[in-house]
């Protein structure tokens, strides 16, 4: 057996073993334990749960290998690549939620899972205490979300900007508010958001792609450093690695995009010869340093990135151009890209005032407050990351170390290198499978030596079936500030028909009243003609049998707020029944109910008109006459 298929069988073995470990729950260590005061749940689903992932990984490497056996055409197996790991991710969702839409909703809006669609939302962005003093807005959102106590303004300035251009097309914004609105109908916090603000959602809900688009410059880096072939192989990894697949739609699965980006400018700058076009290089050079200086405007854990080009840099420098070129050119390197990464901050501290130290002083401070013990996770911190990526793939980086191209060499021994001070200098806490994500694709470009179709398809179906087992037994995102919407209530039968029209969608279309000595139950039949944005209001207020009306109404919203009128369909009946205490000794005889609708509680006379055929229009609907004895 050649070494190269050997290697391969090494890796994809070790990979089933994993597999087959975390499908059983055989070694829980695996996923963390008491002495990582960390452990991910295991919470195995069924099959047939899983069936719609195995059937399109199945598909997605199967076509892979029909194309790639047929001498392969870059772009149909680009976009076969770009298929894939937009696809693949959403097949896994299904693992979990029965309702895609929803769950790739969810996670976007939620506080707990991201941050920035919160932040740009609630943040007011004209006042002076937020993008201009994001120390503050920091604090306000620790209790909050995490993730933005602990993260630069720059993707919920994202989310800003998108809110205030989706404010501009109301169109838009209100079909998109309206499609996902049913999801979060009963969420108070997001019902006062504008049209815009649930529209921008949209822009979440495609981290998907987003994170697929990965495809495209690692296809370009690989291009570079190794053959067109090994680089279309290459690139079919991405829609199987762990992380990419289970951590949409957060950011992380985004930030690799760029960050290969960042490299590709980087690569293509160390090759230009020395003393050559010079003003090229130097223009490369600062793309990669902005790049790489914007990603750590939007997470500070895009700092390493600039250790691992480091590296690179001085190893590509020792390993090809010390002999032909002067000892200055990688410090020379150096500067022009950390000229480019600091470009961002820089024009953020002109316009503000705010340094970067004060925003990484006190995200550092939060992180590093969260005590964990050092020997134990500078294992767990690699192994995490080594689990979420693929050990096969990690194992053939490893090997590249000493048998890979000259070109993978160096950028294997650069990672290692950065991974290992990573862990040694304990600054991870936690989650680096997902917060590291942005390495991973330089494992795939420094793993691949797999020299014929059968070594690529035997070490490829054992990283599928490791994502998949990962899929299967560890849900990852299952912890959201996010409740599903009610079911609509059972429907209750009245004796009296009713024909009232509260605005333009709110229909009464029959009541009842029964009296006691204490209270009056009213019970309302309501449809809609189309399902509102706003929770509104109601208040009814009694006349006793002389005319005379109390002194105060009964303000209430449907169901004790558990099902308000933005969660109300066009196809249901809605039912609500309130209880009004009556006065002490009430007048026997026949009571009245003025029944009105208004959408803010602190304007109560704001009401919705009311209008019945026959009848003038008004601001009330008169409900009676019921019997108090």
């Amino acid at each position: 057996m050649r070494k190269s298929n050997l290697t391969i069988w090494i890796a994809a073995g070790v990979s089933l073993l994993l597999a087959l470990a975390l499908v059983t729950d055989a070694l829980p260590f695996l996923r963390g334990g008491e002495i990582f005061r960390w452990q991910w749940p295991y919470i195995p689903v069924a099959l047939q749960r899983v069936l719609p992932l195995i059937l399109t990984t199945i598909l997605y490497i199967g076509g892979a290998a029909f194309l790639l056996a047929r001498l392969p055409r870059k772009w149909l197996m680009i976009a076969w690549a770009l298929i894939g790991a937009t696809v693949i991710p959403l097949a896994a969702l299904a693992a979990r939620s029965h309702d895609i839409p929803y769950e790739l909703f969810v996670r976007t809006t939620s506080g707990i899972t991201t941050g920035p669609y919160t932040a740009g939302a609630e943040i007011d962005w004209s006042a002076e205490r937020t993008w201009r003093d994001w120390p503050a807005v920091m604090l306000d959102f620790d209790t909050r979300s995490g993730h933005i106590a602990l993260s630069p303004p720059g993707a919920p300035m994202v989310y800003g900007l998108l809110n205030a251009l989706l404010e501009n097309t109301p169109s838009i914004s209100e079909r998109l508010q309206r499609a996902y609105l049913p999801w979060q109908c009963h969420n108070y916090l997001m019902l006062a958001y504008t049209p815009a603000e649930w529209a921008s959602a949209t822009f979440g809900m495609l981290m998907p792609l987003w994170g697929a688009l990965t495809v495209l410059p690692l296809y370009a880096v690989g291009r570079l450093l190794t053959s067109r072939e090994s680089a279309l192989r290459m690139i079919l990894w991405w829609a199987l690695v762990p992380a990419l697949v289970m951590f949409v739609p957060t950011w992380n699965t985004a930030y690799p995009l760029f960050s290969v980006i960042a490299f590709w400018f980087l690569l293509s700058a160390l090759h230009t010869p020395s003393g050559q076009h010079n003003w090229q290089m130097r223009v490369k050079l600062l793309l990669a340093g902005l790049v790489t200086g914007l990603l750590t405007f939007f997470n500070i854990s895009m700092l390493p990135l600039a250790g691992l080009f480091g590296f690179y840099t001085l190893l590509h420098y020792w390993q090809h151009e010390r002999s032909t070129a002067h000892w200055s050119r990688p410090i020379v390197i150096g500067l022009w890209f950390a000229a480019g990464m600091i470009a961002p901050w820089a024009l953020y501290t002109l316009l503000t005032g705010v340094t970067p130290l004060a925003i990484l002083d006190l995200a550092m401070g939060r992180h590093l407050g969260q005590e964990r013990p050092y020997l134990p996770w500078v294992w767990f911190h690699l192994w995490e990351w080594v689990l979420f990526a693929g050990i096969g793939l990690v194992i053939l980086w490893l090997i590249a170390i000493r048998r890979g191209t000259q070109s993978q060499r160096t950028l294997a021994l650069a990672l290692l290198l950065t991974m290992l001070l990573l862990a040694l200098s304990g600054i991870a806490r936690g989650e680096t499978g997902r917060v590291w994500l942005f390495f991973t694709p330089f494992v795939l470009l420094a793993a691949h030596n797999a020299a014929s179709l059968r070594d690529w398809s035997i070490l490829t179906g054992a990283q599928a079936l490791l994502m998949i087992a990962l899929v299967a037994s560890m849900p990852v995102m299952d912890v959201l500030d996010m409740t599903p919407p009610p079911d609509t209530p059972p429907v209750q039968t009245v004796t009296r028909g009713a024909d009232a029209w509260f605005g333009d969608d709110l229909h009464l279309i029959g009541w009842d009243a029964n009296a006691n000595s204490a209270s009056i139950t009213l019970a309302l039949n309501w449809q809609v003609r189309d399902q509102v944005t706003t929770p509104y209001w109601f208040a009814a207020l009694l006349v006793d049998p002389n005319g005379t009306p109390a002194s105060e109404s009964i303000v209430w919203q449907p169901l004790d707020t558990r099902y308000p009128t933005s969660c109300w369909r066009p196809d249901a009946i809605i039912s609500d029944t309130i209880t009004i205490p009556l006065p002490e000794n009430p007048t026997a005889g026949d009571w009245w109910l003025s029944l009105v609708v208004f959408p803010d509680a602190a304007q109560p006379n704001n009401r919705l008109p009311v209008q019945q055929t026959g009848a003038a229009e008004d601001t009330q609907l008169g409900l009676g006459p019921v019997l108090v004895e």
